[in-house]
């Protein structure tokens, strides 16, 4: 499995899209390139109905995004039997419901995230907790379930029934809760030939103590593309109240394509991307960039979303399969490399 495609690699088809790249014609070869983005900017979906912002209502700030002309294709694929490059792995069917309004932001077989409103998001949580310690040959991960550090700036939940998000598109009314996060995973983790298959809900940890689930919302369509997120691409679970994410890029994603993230530090291109957080099985879920420092989409990765090669693993440099997150569906895991606990 190659440890990261070059941005400069070559193409076969001017116009295709791979991940956030866009094959384009330079001198006489056709290669990837970072997908352009425009300037501008177009404001998106005002919440109708006042409300007083914060933990129990809606926000009256207009939300804005940038406008780009890349596309992603809506992930379609998932198996109950078998593991495979951009097929999630899951070991049952998930069950709830799912939302089925959308807009403009899909059209056909793609969906543009540029185009997509998301939840206003001024309500500062305070009260987040995680730690991540290593004790003999185990990690121990602890927390509430809420966010801190960059993502502790969550959406106006619950939804303002008089907000059009809510009305035309999501009726989630869940509010964030606190929850107790105690898991205990190895501290080196062993790779197994055979991967294993993922449940619904939590997969891992990231380093802001928020739970990611799989690329799949409860009626297995492409949670990212179709559900109603925040400007972190987070959203209670309606019944619970636990907040989670479906993918790690930036929500606001047409202002910039592999450099400006929000709520998690991914990294940059030129270097390996940053560790984001911990998977169920004990191994590290990294940004978007691989050993070469390129940014990758999920071809370029196995079939549960990972590589193996030399990483930063608490505090030494050592050769470890870990996960990477991507902006192209399935986004994080598609299966277990180790053994989940």
């Amino acid at each position: 499995m190659s440890e990261g495609v070059s941005a400069a690699a070559k193409c076969k088809k001017a116009g295709q899209v791979r991940g956030t790249r866009v094959c384009t014609k330079v001198g006489k070869d056709l290669v990837w390139v970072a997908a352009p983005v425009a300037t501008t900017t177009t404001t998106t979906l005002a919440p109708k109905g006042g409300g007083s912002g914060g933990a129990g209502g809606s926000s009256a700030t207009t939300t804005t995004v940038a406008k780009s002309y890349a596309s992603l294709t809506i992930g379609t694929k998932y198996s109950y039997t078998a593991a495979a490059v951009g097929q999630p792995f899951y070991c049952k069917a998930l069950s709830g419901a799912g939302e089925t309004k959308y807009g403009d932001w899909i059209s056909g077989s793609v969906w543009y995230p540029a185009r997509k409103p998301y939840w206003p998001s001024t309500t500062k949580i305070t009260t987040g907790s995680f730690s991540a310690v290593v004790s003999g040959s185990n990690r121990i991960l602890a927390g509430n379930g809420l966010p801190i550090g960059l993502g502790a700036t969550v959406g106006n939940y619950p939804f303002n029934s008089s907000n059009e998000l809510y009305s035309k598109y999501d009726p989630n009314s869940g509010s964030l809760s606190a929850y107790t996060i105690s898991k205990t995973v190895p501290a080196t983790p062993t790779a197994n030939a055979s991967p294993t298959c993922l449940p619904g809900g939590m997969l891992g940890i990231t380093n802001t103590g928020v739970a990611f689930y799989g690329a799949n919302d409860a009626v297995m369509r492409d949670a990212a593309a179709y559900e109603i997120l925040d400007s972190c691409g987070g959203h209670p679970v309606k019944a619970t109240g636990s907040y989670h994410y479906h993918s790690l890029f930036l929500a606001e994603y047409g202002r910039a394509y592999g450099n400006v993230w929000s709520c998690i530090d991914l990294g940059s291109a030129g270097a390996h991307g940053n560790l984001i957080g911990y998977a169920n099985d004990g191994f590290g879920i990294y940004g978007p960039y691989g050993a070469t420092g390129a940014l990758l989409s999920t071809a370029d990765l196995d079939e549960c979303h990972g590589d193996t090669h030399s990483i930063t693993w608490d505090g030494a440099t050592v050769s470890l399969y870990h996960y990477h997150a991507t902006a192209d569906y399935p986004y994080t895991l598609s299966c277990f490399r180790g053994t989940p606990k």
